[in-house]
């Protein structure tokens, strides 16, 4: 439409897009495949990826994508969150927050249990809306912040007790508690994981 409003020549492949599920795929004027575009099934770092029939160097995507995992976490934080994370108390809180397992209890819901990774990642217990984790300074207490890819879910101020407690931030303001497990647990734990 562009190049016939501005009275352009152009011209158009003769071989039409080829669907595949969720990809269609162009071609150059001799034929040959030159673009595979992923239109109802983007590329995702952070959750699997559907494998798709037909769709060419599959392998080399899923290979760059686990390289890109292991040299950045997704998130692009604001200069105040990376001084606050690089401040002394918080390195200690996230230091802690990864050398332990938690059950992740959404109060009248659900309970799971939640590791965190030192890279921002939440690994064991990440769902839709707890992807990612920061730790942040909020009015001169220490929260941890948790995050779906769009927003965050929402903030936990850990108490005398070890636990972290707060509520989500949207959808009914769900009430969170964060419990660390106790050591004697870990090995129950990790044998029904590894079993």
């Amino acid at each position: 439409m562009a190049f016939r409003k501005l009275d352009q020549t152009y011209s158009m492949p003769k071989k039409p897009i080829l669907g595949l599920e969720a990809v269609m795929c162009q071609h150059d004027f001799e034929g040959n495949r030159i673009f595979q575009h992923r239109n109802l099934d983007k590329w995702n770092l952070l959750r699997a990826n559907k494998r798709i029939n037909g769709f060419w160097h599959e392998r080399d995507c899923y290979n760059h994508l686990e390289e890109l995992r292991q040299l950045w976490n997704g998130r692009v934080s604001s200069s105040e969150s990376a001084s606050t994370a690089r401040s002394t108390q918080a390195h200690a809180v996230r230091r802690q927050l990864t050398r332990k397992i938690y059950e992740y209890h959404r109060i009248g819901h659900d309970r799971r249990h939640m590791t965190f990774l030192e890279n921002g990642i939440i690994d064991q217990g990440a769902a839709g809306s707890e992807l990612f984790w920061d730790v942040s300074a909020i009015n001169e207490s220490m929260q941890l912040e948790i995050y779906s890819d769009a927003e965050i879910t929402c903030r936990l101020k850990e108490d005398n007790d070890g636990v972290w407690r707060g509520r989500w931030l949207h959808e009914g303001q769900i009430q969170i508690e964060l419990s660390p497990l106790q050591q004697s647990n870990w090995v129950t734990l990790a044998s029904q994981y590894c079993s």
